[in-house]
């Protein structure tokens, strides 16, 4: 049976590990980013070039825009129609490095125009080696696909008005597909994130060897 200091050192030990979890309260990926930009004249909101994902006809090479490693959680809003561009949607691109621009891209390029006269759509890439959680809010499309399987694994792929969408995904390699369509605003938001860090998994990891070496002396009393 085990007496109340006994259960008050285990509960020290784990406490311990919760407060490290804690600690990391702004956890991040980094993302291999790519963009496509194109005109898109007399196109509806259901059609191919209007979408989140990855066979969206306007992935080729004299559409891309740019290519970027992110590192962080995407926290990107533009909300102004007159900017709507690259740059205004990204925080001036903070968090990005290795930003390489194409077929004249820059920062100011223009996202999307209304009318569905023009999109851009962005592929971001990243692995993780945890679960992977949260929600994501998004004006326009979003859709995630786990990328060794090519399996979809969230489809929100059509423009919409500030849609919340939740995801959770384990250990592995996946793209997630936002599409910027019809002009501003543009959302591409995480919230309630959450990415377990190597370190909070080695503090529970010594909590619980802790936590089993007080037991076994505990038995052995």
């Amino acid at each position: 049976m085990l007496n109340k200091t006994t259960l008050l050192a285990g509960a020290a030990i784990l406490a311990s590990f919760f407060g490290a979890v804690t600690a990391h309260a702004d956890p991040s990926l980094t993302f291999g980013v790519t963009v496509w930009t194109a005109a898109t004249p007399g196109a509806q909101i259901g059609d191919a070039n209007q979408q989140a994902l990855p066979n969206n006809p306007i992935i080729m090479t004299s559409n891309l825009m740019a290519t970027a490693t992110y590192t962080g959680i995407p926290n990107w809003s533009d909300g102004t129609q007159s900017s709507n561009t690259f740059a205004g949607f990204t925080n001036n691109g903070a968090g990005f490095s290795n930003i390489k621009y194409f077929n004249n891209g820059s920062a100011n390029t223009v996202l999307s125009t209304s009318n569905f006269g023009s999109v851009a759509l962005f592929e971001l890439s990243f692995t993780t080696n945890h679960t992977f959680s949260g929600t994501v809010t998004h004006d326009d499309g979003f859709s995630l696909y786990n990328a060794a399987t090519n399996t979809q694994l969230v489809n929100s792929a059509y423009p919409t008005n500030a849609t919340p969408t939740n995801f959770n995904v384990g250990p592995g390699t996946y793209d997630i597909w936002y599409l910027e369509a019809n002009g501003a605003p543009a959302d591409f938001q995480f919230s309630n994130v959450n990415v377990p860090e190597p370190g909070s998994l080695a503090v529970l990891g010594t909590a619980l060897v802790g936590l089993g070496l007080v037991l076994r002396r505990r038995k052995r009393a």
